[in-house]
């Protein structure tokens, strides 16, 4: 929904540009079009209701079509709230789809879990200095803070997760 966008822009600072697409769509429908199979390298869902009462994508299926449509080394990025009676159904569900290659970082901003989940296991089995140095390349390449926050990814240790950081 456009308002969204528009309050997403205002408050967490979304970016317009070349490298990035918004799309106003059902997000089921959207996702499981045959044409985004294996086209995105990095995907962020936050699929709440207006009133932010419950997830309007939260089945397996929904999980599994987001994780069918990353590239090799792509990784989607889900928000949660930790304290909504679905959280540990999504969980199991984000689990599932991704075959444990998932990271549950702790509660932040009044109860949002931030969930990252890897189509494949390359890139949770990067080395910190690995890591580092990539962040460094993609901050070349897109004048993005990669680094600062390659650092605050290390830092934040996830809560929950099937493998160990390096």
């Amino acid at each position: 929904d456009e308002q969204v966008t528009r309050m997403c822009q205002a408050f967490f600072r979304l970016p317009f540009d070349r490298r990035s697409t918004i799309t106003h769509a059902d997000a089921e429908e959207w996702i499981r079009q045959p044409q985004r199979a294996q086209s995105i390298d990095v995907l962020m869902v936050d699929v709440y209701d207006a009133e932010a009462q419950g997830p309007v994508c939260s089945s397996l299926a929904f999980y599994e079509a987001c994780a069918q449509a990353l590239r090799p080394e792509g990784m989607v990025s889900i928000n949660l709230f930790g304290s909504h009676p679905s959280y540990e159904e999504n969980l199991r569900h984000i689990k599932k789809a991704f075959h444990g290659r998932v990271l549950v970082f702790p509660e932040i901003d009044e109860g949002n879990v931030v969930v990252f989940a890897f189509a494949d296991q390359k890139l949770l089995n990067m080395s910190t200095q690995a890591l580092l140095d990539r962040a460094t390349q993609v901050e070349v390449q897109t004048r993005l803070p990669a680094r600062r926050w390659a650092k605050m990814l290390l830092a934040m240790r996830p809560i929950d997760s099937t493998f160990t950081i390096p």
